[in-house]
């Protein structure tokens, strides 16, 4: 049996040559095991990481980093609220029943869904406000569309 060994050496003008050594499998084991298994020099992962991991957050950067979370968590709302409300939109004016039902089934998802989450979202005075009117509007609109809530 035939064993085939690469190996990489680098030539003067420093571009790798990969070259492969025919070796029967007496000629192998004549050799040290080293001679012929595959080496790989692996680093420790502690080696790995190092210079890697993220430094920790100051606890100015944690305070800045939650209110942006809030600030995106309010947006999310209105986008929400405002998606309901185009659902009802679509609902409107469409003469298809089963697509009238679906778009009424979305906006109540979207209005149940802002409910929710509201309660778990830090909003600013103009931000509460918004959502409570866009609210109160989606909550009448469905209730035309005989919503019981």
């Amino acid at each position: 049996m035939i064993h085939i060994e690469p190996t990489i050496s680098h030539a003067r003008d420093g571009t790798a040559v990969l070259t492969c050594l025919e070796r029967t499998r007496t000629a192998a084991r004549a050799q040290p095991s080293w001679f012929w298994g595959h080496q790989k020099t692996v680093a420790t992962k502690k080696q790995r990481n190092r210079g890697l991991a993220a430094k920790n957050p100051t606890i100015d950067e944690l305070v800045i980093s939650r209110e942006r979370m809030h600030q995106v968590s309010a947006q999310f709302l209105k986008i929400d609220l405002e998606t309901g409300l185009t659902f009802l939109r679509s609902a409107r004016q469409t003469s298809d029943m089963e697509r009238q039902q679906r778009n009424r089934q979305a906006a109540r998802k979207a209005y149940d869904t802002v409910t929710k989450l509201m309660d778990k979202v830090r909003l600013s005075d103009e931000d509460a406000r918004t959502l409570m009117v866009g609210l109160e509007r989606l909550r009448s609109e469905l209730e035309e569309f005989g919503e019981a809530f």
